[in-house]
């Protein structure tokens, strides 16, 4: 069905190549969340439109094109049309010039002009295959059906002669096509799980036998026509299992579907070579992808280390754990990373650059991977997380969409877009994205949990709470909404609701840790302080745990005490302590050390630490706003504050996240920047958020910042308000915290006068 509102199908072309006013780009991305016949004419033209967005030799000619034979043109022509690219092109492009370069991008063959035989050839023979039906037990109970499927699709995706659909896209088209889960498939949903891929080839498979030996059958079909044009049978020997079968009729398949002689030449590992030579590790391995899917860490990282368990040397599971729970086994991926395929290398070698903070490179990787695998969602969805991170917003918005168009029900992709709408101020889109979610996974907690998120981000604490609540009513025990809940009763000041969170916290096993860090944060949110440390000292006394943050909250405690040798001490073990486990993260952390350093009045110690830093983000290319941060600090510090201004101010462009905004606001405030600091203050105080949360004490003292803000403008009765509000949720702090005693005083002062 074609889409009724023709402005909305007009647009198509402009917005696959970045040409559509912002004002109309947001009205289309918005109707692209609602009608699947526009996602099917964005197909059509993806490859033109995603090679000039990416491939460089694609955007020198482009940039030649522009610049030199189409000079003329650009000269007869006033209108123009921003470009959302600016790596593209420098700033414009006129209508009539967009009009041309369309044309020739639709005339020249760009999908075949990357290679003229490797490539071709394997665009000529896409195949897709069918899920295997298990015909000797037809509820699959040990799911060998899927194990056979996706072994297949890994051995054939070797051969750079002959292009396979993976199986998530496979996946991904029969949920579209409201098959999900179905074993077995018939010609009709085959032809159509055909168009939808782009194969010429269709195989359909069967078990037929599996004690005492297994037997495999399978048969190509063109897709075109429905005719069958080979079948193959395998009959394994006694002893053989599964893999080694797979990898015969991955022979015979090549072998009828005619591919040149090179395809036989190049190498052919056994598939178990590059998965597991365990039925039962692939089988738990499957299992922790998707709970994985649904953001259930617990459950996908326990069967993730059941296929550990049968095969130590299974470098995805490894890699997936990586990516879960401990950032250290990466050493495990690489030392088996022989076993993977090539695919999974470029994966791996990603996640490896991105560990190290070498973005460059692991977003190089990304890239190779889309260009050798064209239908590759994950690594799409994985370039917009990244850009999202750097903040490229409109390049990530890119990625994820191309990841739509390959799967419209992609869950995490529209998970991602939620909050990048927001963070573009975009709250109305958000709201879109993240209800196209809850449709796409009602009976999952995380789009809650998602959705939670974005109204506490946009100061809805009682939307947050309510959709927390029900995030918790789909899963009771999803301990991501149970921590966030526990914060959003401690910003209500709901303390005994914040308790009841952790007491449920403290009986999941993975979560204790967070519990203790929690219980803690209730008196440290009161201006409690001596009570907090004794908490933090608890939780670091209790056993295998990671205990570095709790270092760090005491280290922010002693510098409001003023007591600067004690903070210091919390300072360097914080430091320490999450370098001996994170080595090449040598600027967290480190910038809040010198920040303390400054306050202590060592400005002659930060000079050493703040090159260092300095060093470390040049060399890297990453986390610069630390390093501005940390001037902003000494600026401070040296009462140079309209330079701290500008500093922080350099920092905010790197990264906007609360303690950023507030240190700059407050630089705004020393000053004497009184409306900008009104403004950055109002702007991060109704931010109910998990940024905001990791700096407790600066979360409370923004009232009283901009309660001194406000009545050196003469708005006497919104610092009341802000000096009440202050001094409310620090009712039963310490004695003798200079804050508190100087909001009681002005406070006073103002009413008396008023």
């Amino acid at each position: 069905m074609s889409c009724r509102e023709k402005h909305f199908s007009d647009m198509i072309y402009a917005y696959e190549l970045g040409l559509l006013p912002e004002e109309s780009r947001n009205e289309f991305e918005i109707h692209l969340l609602e009608c699947d016949s526009c996602f099917e004419e964005l197909n059509k033209f993806k490859q033109e439109a995603f090679l000039l967005r990416n491939d460089p030799d694609v955007q020198e000619s482009v940039k030649q094109f522009i610049e030199k034979d189409y000079i003329e043109v650009e000269k007869s022509t006033t209108q123009i049309i921003p470009i959302r690219s600016k790596k593209l092109w420098k700033t414009f492009i006129p209508i009539a010039a967009a009009a041309a370069l369309f044309l020739v991008l639709v005339l020249k063959d760009w999908q075949f002009d990357i290679s003229p035989s490797k490539e071709a050839i394997a665009a000529e023979n896409r195949l897709a295959i069918m899920y295997f039906e298990n015909l000797a037990e037809p509820d699959d109970s040990l799911q060998y059906g899927e194990i056979a499927t996706n072994l297949l699709i890994t051995d054939l995706a070797e051969s750079q002669y002959m292009q396979v659909v993976s199986s998530q896209r496979l996946y991904d088209i029969l949920k579209f096509l409201g098959q999900e889960g179905t074993k077995i498939i018939d010609r009709s949903i085959a032809s159509e799980v055909a168009q939808k891929s782009g194969s010429r080839w269709l195989l359909t498979g069967s078990i037929l036998q599996i004690e005492p030996h297994l037997i495999l059958t399978s048969q190509i079909i063109n897709a075109s026509n429905g005719d069958v044009v080979a079948t193959q049978k395998v009959t394994g020997k006694e002893s053989q299992d599964i893999f080694s079968l797979v990898d015969q009729l991955s022979v015979e398949i090549k072998s009828d579907l005619a591919l040149p002689a090179e395809a036989y030449e190049e190498p052919d590992p056994a598939v178990a070579d590059v998965t597991t030579h365990s039925a039962e590790a692939y089988r738990y391995y499957l299992m922790g992808d998707e709970y994985s899917s649904k953001y259930y860490s617990d459950e996908a990282v326990k069967y993730y280390e059941k296929a550990i368990e049968y095969d130590s040397t299974f470098a995805m599971a490894y890699y997936a754990l990586t990516t879960l729970k401990d950032a250290s086994l990466i050493s495990k991926v690489l030392q088996y990373s022989e076993n993977v395929t090539q695919k999974e290398k470029l994966y791996i070698r990603s996640l490896e650059a991105m560990i190290n903070n070498e973005c460059d490179s692991s977003l190089g990787e990304l890239y190779k991977i889309i260009k050798r695998y064209p239908d590759e969602k994950d690594a799409y969805y994985q370039l917009g997380v990244y850009y999202n991170r750097f903040q490229r917003f409109d390049s990530a918005i890119v990625f994820l969409y191309k990841a739509i168009e390959l799967d419209p029900l992609f869950k995490m992709a529209y998970n991602q877009l939620a909050y990048i709408y927001n963070n573009i101020g975009d709250f109305e889109k958000s709201l879109r994205a993240i209800d196209k979610y809850i449709e796409l996974a009602p009976d999952e907690a995380n789009p809650l949990d998602t959705k939670a998120e974005i109204y506490g981000l946009n100061g809805m604490l009682d939307n947050a709470i309510d959709s927390y609540k029900r995030a918790l009513t789909v899963k009771p025990n999803f301990y991501a909404s149970l921590r966030k809940l526990c914060l959003m009763y401690i910003f209500e000041q709901e303390y005994d609701k914040a308790d009841s969170c952790i007491n449920i916290l403290q009986g999941i096993e993975s979560q204790k840790s967070e519990a203790l860090k929690l219980r803690a944060f209730i008196p440290l949110f009161q201006g409690k302080f001596n009570e907090a440390l004794k908490r933090f000292d608890d939780a670091i006394g209790a056993s295998d745990i990671d205990y570095t943050i709790n270092h760090y909250y005491k280290s922010r405690i002693y510098i409001e005490q003023k007591n600067w040798a004690l903070a210091l001490d919390e300072t360097d073990k914080t430091v320490e302590l999450y370098q001996a486990t994170n080595p090449v993260s040598k600027a967290y952390y480190v910038y809040l050390g010198i920040q303390t350093l400054a306050e202590s009045g060592d400005l002659n110690g930060t000079k050493n630490k703040l090159k260092d830093l300095k060093a470390h983000v040049e060399e890297t290319n990453s986390m610069q706003y630390t390093y501005w941060y940390a001037v902003g600090a000494i600026d401070i510090a040296e009462g140079n504050y309209e330079k701290a201004c500008l500093s922080f101010e350099k920092s905010r462009d790197h990264n906007d996240e609360f303690v950023v905004m507030y240190m700059l606001s407050k630089a705004y405030y020393l000053a004497e920047r009184y409306d900008k600091a009104i403004s950055g203050f109002e702007g991060i105080q109704h931010e109910y958020g998990a940024q905001r949360s990791y700096f407790p004490i600066m979360s409370t003292k923004l009232y009283y910042y901009l309660g001194l803000a406000y009545e050196k403008t003469g708005k006497y009765q919104k610092a009341v308000e802000q000096y009440e509000a202050f001094l409310n949720i620090w009712k039963n702090a310490d004695e003798e915290l200079e804050s508190v005693e100087d909001a009681k005083e002005r406070l006073a002062k103002l009413k008396s006068s008023s």
